[in-house]
Order: structure tokens, then C-alpha cells, then sequence
């Protein structure tokens, strides 16, 4: 039950973005450029602990 739960909240999240994508498609350039920047961030603090533990 919690597979199906979880590919449906997959599901939505995607078409959301989808939608999101196609609605301001002017300014696609600047939400993908944001995107790049926060999963970097993400990437780079979670990455961080792991350098200074050793």
C-alpha cells in the first residue's frame, strides 16, 4: 500500500511540474537555473559532515 501511495504522490509531483514548466515557459531559463543552484546547495551540505568527520 505504501509503494502505490508513494508512486502516486511521483506521479502528481511530476505532472505538477509538467504544468508549472508549460505556464511559465517565458521564464524557464530562470526557474531551471534556480533548480540547478538549490540541488548543488543540497548536494554541497549534505556532502560537507562527511568531509570534516574523517
Amino acid at each position: 500500500m505504501n509503494a502505490i501511495l508513494l508512486s502516486f504522490v511521483t506521479f502528481f509531483s511530476t505532472c505538477f511540474g509538467g504544468i508549472f514548466a508549460l505556464r511559465f515557459r517565458e521564464k524557464l531559463h530562470l526557474i531551471m537555473g534556480f533548480t540547478a543552484g538549490v540541488l548543488i546547495g543540497v548536494v554541497c551540505f549534505d556532502l560537507l559532515p562527511a568531509m570534516f568527520m574523517k
